[in-house]
């Protein structure tokens, strides 16, 4: 079999394809099947040009190995193209979605509020309060208090005696009971004596104040107050608010305005005609062999 026919090279060889290629899902999913694709709708296409000018002269390894540096190439240049093609083939929607559309509002992030640092507050210094006082007193007392106690009227002692002491000189011996006349004197007294007392006195106390007092207060009272007292704050403390939050709103589905019929068209014939495995493959020859007819 003749070498400048991508042919030879896919059934003499594992594989054309690079190994350092990007890592990616589409990658994953056409490694498998992208080699018998191509050789068996695109194996008879003859290798470019330039691949005649060293064909006779060079080896296999040489020449598989410009394949791959080409392939290599082609999707580092398409890598980004490629992977929004393929999820658009992947992705999962309702063709017949046509007026239930949906706006989904996601939230993401977050905000963060920092605190750092610390004020400090420092008291320093002394306030000092004095009072000074003194005090003069002066009680004077003048005039003179006047006690004077008054009597009036007679009190009267009037002394009535009635009645007769009698005085008899008689005796008596020791062997005789009997009294009988004797020198000796006995008194017998019949005489009162009473003693009646009339009171007419009357007494006023009378207490006449005069003197008079004078209290003389002189007070001389000093109040100072000095501020020593200082107070500094340094304010040390920092605030930090980092806006994180992201709010991401989408809107799924279409606006009602078409056909569910022509959507149902417009879905079938896109994809009727539509391969991503395909659209890789036909890259891959227009790199390394000449354009598709």
């Amino acid at each position: 079999m003749r070498r400048y026919k991508l042919y030879y090279w896919l059934e003499n060889y594992n594989s054309i394809l690079p190994t350092s290629l990007p890592d990616e899902d589409y990658i994953t999913a056409i490694t498998p099947l992208i080699d018998e694709f191509l050789k068996l709708n695109y194996g008879n296409r003859d290798m470019l040009y330039d691949f005649y000018e060293y064909l006779d002269g060079a080896t296999d390894a040489a020449i598989l190995a410009w394949m791959k540096q080409k392939i290599y190439l082609l999707f580092q240049a398409k890598n980004e193209s490629y992977k929004r093609i393929y999820q658009g083939f992947t992705e999962e929607y309702n063709p017949l979605w046509n007026v239930d559309g949906i706006n989904t509002e996601t939230h993401s992030g977050a905000d963060v509020h920092k605190n750092s640092g610390n004020d400090v507050i420092t008291n320093s210094g002394t306030d000092t309060h004095t009072i000074d006082s003194s005090e003069n007193r002066d009680i004077t007392h003048s005039g003179t208090d006047t006690h004077t106690i008054s009597n009036t009227g007679t009190d009267t002692n009037t002394e009535t005696n009635s009645g007769t002491d009698t005085v008899n000189e008689n005796t008596a011996t020791f062997d005789n009971p009997a009294m009988i006349p004797k020198s000796q004197t006995q008194t017998i007294n019949g005489k009162q004596t009473v003693n009646a007392m009339q009171r007419n006195t009357t007494t006023t106390d009378g207490l006449q104040h005069g003197e008079t007092i004078a209290d003389d207060l002189d007070v001389d009272t000093t109040d100072s107050f000095a501020h020593g007292h200082v107070i500094t704050t340094q304010n040390g403390k920092q605030t930090l608010d980092e806006f994180g939050h992201v709010i991401t709103m989408r809107r799924t589905g279409k606006i009602g305005v078409t056909k569910s019929t022509d959507l149902l068209r417009d879905h079938l014939e896109l994809w009727q005609g539509l391969s991503f495995l395909d659209i890789i493959a036909k890259d891959i020859i227009n790199t390394i062999c000449y354009s598709v007819i």
